[in-house]
């Protein structure tokens, strides 16, 4: 864990010594996630934003997302995140259901999301979302519609709702190859999500994005927003993906050293060929003749 928070915290300062990238300074958010960054110790959370803090600064009631685990929770650790100047929370619940979390590999169980929300008032958070799954291979409506009822019944003024989506590589994907299950089919899924758009309209959330629902603009996800508008962000640390429209469309040399991070931390472009290291001096980002695919990964 040293080597990898040595990375990231190289990659920041180094982001921050680029020029006409487009982003605003001070930022306005900040998300730490994917992956489960609640792993973190609290110092080690500390580091990263005293970094942030130093390299870009941050604006006045910037949004500053953690991105949190039921599972992985202890005893005063949200207070201590508060007090860091984390103000908004997104916990991966996925669901209530046993079966469901039990299906999806999930570490943690419905009496842990439900501690973690007591944990996250008491902490002082109000700005509090829940991620939840549904579309699971054989999930009938009345188990989707029981996720829905206890996620309103708690009163989160944020809700994620995603459809499962199997990747390859991963687990799930495996036992989809082997057959072990039929994915959820189209018509269903339809069916599925205008149900939920339905069910949460009807309970006061504004449908303000595709998966996202929102009790009033205040908690709309000011980081999420920035992508649908297509604001210029950066990601940071190993698959993260940044969008510079400034720099897109043209070949565009930096002249930061890649010796400076780790291996692990360096950029590869992701293209029909497959997944390729940059190897050559500094960084490129966007080459179009080089990569069709046009995604970066950093």
């Amino acid at each position: 864990m040293p080597a990898y928070l040595d990375g990231v915290c190289k990659e920041i300062r180094m982001w921050s010594e680029m020029k006409k990238t487009g982003l605003q300074s001070p930022l306005q958010s900040l998300y730490l996630g994917g992956g489960t960054p609640s792993v973190l110790s609290v110092s080690e959370t500390g580091r990263i934003l005293e970094t942030v803090y130093q390299s870009f600064g941050m604006a006045p009631g910037a949004e500053i997302t953690l991105e949190v685990n039921p599972g992985t929770l202890e005893s005063g650790y949200l207070t201590a995140i508060r007090e860091l100047g984390v103000n908004r929370l997104s916990i991966g619940a996925q669901s209530f259901d046993p079966a469901k979390l039990s299906f999806l590999s999930r570490i943690h169980t419905r009496e842990q999301v439900f501690e973690a929300l007591s944990d996250a008032n008491r902490a002082g958070f109000s700005n509090i979302g829940l991620d939840l799954m549904y579309a699971l291979p054989n999930e009938t409506l009345d188990v989707w519609q029981a996720d829905l009822d206890t996620a309103v019944a708690l009163h989160v003024p944020h809700l994620s709702c995603y459809m499962l989506t199997l990747e390859p590589g991963t687990p799930l994907f495996d036992q989809y190859e082997n057959s072990r299950f039929k994915p959820c089919d189209p018509e269903r899924r339809s069916h599925f999500f205008k149900h939920t758009s339905r069910v949460l309209e009807n309970a006061g959330y504004a449908h303000y994005e595709v998966s996202n629902f929102a009790k009033g603009r205040l908690f709309r996800s000011v980081h999420n927003t920035r992508y649908w508008e297509r604001g210029a962000y950066i990601g940071i640390g190993p698959s993260a993906h940044s969008f510079l429209p400034q720099m897109t469309g043209v070949q565009k040399s930096l002249t930061l050293d890649q010796e400076r991070i780790p291996a692990f931390c360096r950029p590869t472009v992701r293209c029909d060929s497959g997944i390729h290291p940059i190897s050559a001096p500094g960084w490129i980002i966007w080459q179009p003749a080089a990569c069709p695919g046009k995604i970066m990964k950093f």
